[in-house]
């Protein structure tokens, strides 16, 4: 550099400015949610006054601000989630009362652009024609309310059932219909028949595959029995 010539002073362009760095974190951030969302399934919301609907490939899966006979505001899970029903046929569940474990079902009906109204119903149920269609032993589990009362009410036996229904495969005694789910299926199964958190509770919980006797004895009794064929 020339004598008479002064090196400015400053960064040289190596400093990155914070507001550059916070939007392409940003941005990041949108592309992981995006990726996430394309792993999971279709996902989509529908705005319906102060209730959203939350539908995975079409399906309803869960809702919030739902609003009750009282007036006042409820979160609901779908929980009848097969193929081959009618919006108005599914099983829907909400909390008893706020940060409580214990859930009663009932119908969730959708008035387009106004309002998620929620409709206790404590026996609520699928119509028998769509039980005749389809064997979901997901459907099973949710459906017998000592089976939900043991996942609820045992953390021990709720690990071991995410552990046996990791990644394997099951068939229904009398229609030979077979059902899997992958390893965070199973995770989001268990949370769901809990009623609280999500598939991260119990994903990589290490016991994955462990086929305990007691769980394997709880599915038999819903007419679902371990896949062991070629």
């Amino acid at each position: 550099m020339p004598p008479d010539q002064v090196r400015p002073k400053g960064d040289f362009g190596l400093t990155t400015r914070k507001t550059d760095f916070e939007d392409d974190r940003g941005e990041l951030g949108k592309a992981l949610a995006e990726l996430s969302a394309l792993q999971e399934g279709q996902i989509s919301r529908e705005r319906h006054g102060a209730g959203e609907l939350v539908r995975r490939n079409g399906i309803p899966v869960e809702a919030t601000d739902c609003l009750q006979s009282d007036g006042t505001l409820t979160a609901a899970r779908c929980l009848s989630q097969q193929d081959g029903l009618a919006d108005e046929e599914r099983v829907w569940s909400r909390p008893v009362a706020a940060g409580s474990s214990r859930r009663r079902r009932g119908r969730l009906r959708v008035e387009a652009g106004i309002a998620l109204r929620f409709f206790d119903e404590p026996a609520a149920d699928v119509p028998r024609t769509v039980q005749s269609r389809v064997d979901d032993l997901g459907l099973d589990m949710a459906a017998s309310a000592r089976f939900r009362t043991m996942v609820q009410e045992s953390d021990v036996f709720a690990a071991l059932l995410y552990a046996a229904l990791c990644n394997t495969e099951w068939v229904h005694k009398r229609s030979g219909q077979r059902w899997h789910v992958s390893w965070r299926g199973a995770g989001r199964t268990v949370a769901h028949l809990r009623g609280r958190g999500d598939y991260m509770d119990w994903y990589l919980g290490g016991e994955e595959c462990t086929m305990d006797e007691n769980v394997l004895g709880e599915i038999q009794i819903l007419e679902w029995a371990l896949y062991e064929g070629g």
